[in-house]
């Protein structure tokens, strides 16, 4: 599963960077997100905001560190929740560039690609095995 997994994955994503068009949505999406933080940054820079920080405040703080400074929190939660090619191309550098695979892109497609699969592979072992335990215990 794992290798027609990559297969399909590498193959969209050659016709993603051949067309040079955003149709999954990811770069749009990336550059939203970093103009969002810019955003952040300017107003905390001019000093707009009141001293206390509110809930809310920590909580841009902390999606802040997740998807700007983590880099490895940003590749966990985007593994977990996306395809290893969703996470790869979100994590180019830059946005709306189409060139291709870089070394390291290549290392976090294959990271993710096992992460990933790792990941489900044990969700459904746990569901699989409290479904047997559950049948066995009232059948």
């Amino acid at each position: 599963m794992t290798i027609l997994a990559s297969v399909i994955c590498l193959s969209i994503a050659y016709v993603y960077d051949l067309l040079e068009k955003d149709w999954l949505g990811v770069e749009s999406v990336k550059e939203l997100v970093e103009k969002f933080f810019e955003e952040e940054e300017e107003i905390a820079r001019k000093g707009l905001r009141r001293k206390k920080q509110s809930l809310k405040r920590k909580g841009k703080r902390l999606l802040y560190w997740i998807f700007q400074k983590n880099k490895w929190g940003q590749f966990i939660f985007l593994t977990i929740h996306f395809d290893p090619l969703i996470t790869t191309i979100y994590m180019r550098p830059g946005y709306h560039l189409y060139n291709g695979f870089s070394r390291r892109d290549w290392k976090i497609f294959w990271a993710s690609t096992v992460v990933s699969n790792a990941w489900w592979t044990g969700v459904a072992f746990v569901a699989v095995s409290a479904l047997k335990g559950l049948i066995v215990r009232f059948f």
